[in-house]
């Protein structure tokens, strides 16, 4: 699992089979919560960041734009390094606690929040629709998907477990346990705003580690309105925090420099990638990444002295 133990979250979970028998039905149908009301742009967008504990504002902002016509949908807070800073802080403190809940009773609360994202899909969709410009039929069909690995964690959780080791002295035996790695930095596209997080918080969250986010800037109120869903569903605070930001390699800096970050796993493409996750400091850091090479030859220029 990403975050506890060392096994990659390059997984594609399939869906339960009593949700596929009935093809006729529609995928996950059972799951599907019609909405009162059509929702709207007010009722979905969001604007605040979360971290160390509350929802906030922040000095400056950044409009979020529908790609279709252009169209400002909302502002959002703009993180610096100073609030990546205040996460780190309060992420280490949340870290203390949530490795300690019983794994099972982590894959409870994440399941809660896989019930709460069908629950909430037609919002889900459609704010999906307006910062990211897929069709509503595509959206819907990526709230399941991005459900999908929540649902896989929150079964897995309970089986986290290590391993009993034969040695060569037959009257020893050698134990391991798996432990959260610890402190988490995510950094997700624009073109998956909900599938691509779950994907990297589930299994984080679900090993007992905590979870920061740095979403992509085209489309990062889906990510507040999870961390909204994560919260309601009974997610301590600090666990999974959600920092939008303009400029991604300066909030990204601090989380390279700190030694209390752990893992670092990213998904985009080389032109972000490349200023916004420099070679680590002097501590070790476990490195997932996802990028888009548009060249298949290493480059052995020099790059400095």
């Amino acid at each position: 699992m990403s975050g506890g133990q060392k096994a990659q979250t390059d997984f594609y979970p399939t869906p339960p089979r009593s949700v596929c028998r009935d093809r006729k039905r529609g995928f996950h149908d059972q799951y599907s919560h019609p909405p009162s009301s059509k929702p709207t742009h007010a009722s979905v967008t969001r604007s605040q960041a979360y971290f160390d504990g509350e929802w906030r504002r922040t000095q400056r902002t950044f409009e979020v734009r529908h790609p279709g016509n252009g169209e400002v949908i909302g502002e959002v807070a703009d993180c610096d390094p100073d609030d990546a800073r205040r996460a780190i802080d309060a992420a280490e403190a949340a870290l203390k606690e949530w490795r300690q809940v019983n794994p099972y009773e982590r894959g409870q609360v994440l399941r809660r929040w896989h019930d709460l994202m069908f629950k909430h899909k037609e919002e889900l969709a459609h704010l999906m629709t307006l910062e990211m410009g897929k069709p509503i039929s595509e959206t819907r069909g990526e709230v399941h998907y991005a459900a999908s690995f929540i649902e896989w964690c929150a079964e897995e959780a309970g089986r986290i477990a290590g391993k009993r080791i034969n040695l060569r002295f037959a009257h020893k035996r050698g134990l391991t346990v798996s432990e959260p790695v610890g402190i988490v930095y995510a950094v997700t596209p624009w073109n998956f705003p909900a599938g691509m997080i779950t994907r990297k918080a589930a299994p984080a969250l679900a090993a007992g580690c905590v979870i920061i986010l740095k979403p992509a800037e085209l489309s990062p109120m889906t990510a507040l309105y999870l961390a909204e869903l994560w919260l309601q569903a009974g997610g301590p605070a600090n666990t999974f925090q959600v920092l939008p930001t303009n400029d991604a390699p300066a909030l990204t800096q601090p989380f390279m420099d700190d030694s209390r970050v752990r893992k670092l796993t990213f998904t985009g493409s080389t032109e972000v990638g490349a200023p916004a996750l420099p070679p680590g400091g002097g501590h070790h850091q476990a490195r997932q990444s996802g990028t888009r090479w548009t060249r298949p030859f290493p480059d052995f220029r020099r790059r400095g002295p």
